[in-house]
């Protein structure tokens, strides 16, 4: 129960996400359809200019990460990639960037590994994939969303969480339970979607207790209602 105004306020962010993220969405496609998307040659530019950015931003970035050394659980762990660090430590950044989508929302949603990757992986993960996300939504390419958004969502949310557990050191706090929390929570606010959202993510995350339940419905229901920006926009 000490974590409910914890959640509350992590369904809060989603929700103002979830309104700028749909708001900037609709203006970029507008601005695309006005004057990128004229012509065929136009959208493959695009399209050309895209990957080779996210391409780029994907790989360079991992070496702005130091090596970690592998703990006894974290040795059997194959996703964790090691990129320029040797076969018994691992690259946080590479370890998400460099994934197939499943491997990173499994990295984020991971339990009883709070200190697997640190507030500059995740903050730095969420800020890039929301950026990108947002702007490739549209495209002539299928890039899709139901994926972003989870990995948006639960990057910033286990971002909260290591926070909160900093500022918290006493609570036995698992960021785990935040990445969960904010991807159910930036869903929301992007679909406005509920109950259905709810039953998504526990069947997805294999959720089985009334509590996850419990949980997931209170800030699903809190984002829903805040995010009254969508609603209420005339677009």
């Amino acid at each position: 129960m000490y974590e409910f105004p914890l959640f509350v306020f992590l369904g809060v962010i989603g929700g103002v996400l979830g309104s700028i993220f749909t708001w900037t969405n609709i203006k970029v496609s507008q601005l695309r359809s006005k004057f990128l998307h004229r012509t065929k040659l136009f959208r493959m530019i695009e399209v050309i200019l895209i990957t080779t950015a996210c391409s780029a931003v994907w790989f360079y970035i991992c070496f702005l990460a130091t090596c970690r050394e592998k703990n006894d659980a974290q040795q059997v762990k194959q996703s964790l990639v090691s990129f320029t660090c040797t076969s018994s430590s691992y690259n946080e950044y590479a370890s998400l960037f460099l994934v197939p989508p499943e491997n990173a929302v499994r990295h984020l949603f991971g339990r009883g590994s709070a200190t697997e990757f640190g507030l500059a992986s995740t903050g730095v993960f969420a800020a890039i994939y929301l950026i990108f996300a947002c702007y490739t939504a549209g495209t002539s390419m299928a890039t899709g969303l139901f994926v972003p958004m989870i990995i948006v969502g639960a990057a910033y949310g286990r971002f909260f969480g290591i926070v909160c557990k900093l500022i918290f050191p006493s609570l036995e706090l698992d960021p785990g339970t935040y990445a969960l929390i904010g991807a159910s929570s930036f869903m929301g606010g992007v679909t406005r979607m509920t109950i259905s959202l709810t039953v998504i993510l526990l069947e997805i995350t294999n959720g089985k207790t009334i509590g996850q339940d419990l949980t997931l419905r209170y800030a699903v229901l809190v984002t829903y209602h805040v995010d009254t920006f969508n609603f209420q926009m005339d677009w």
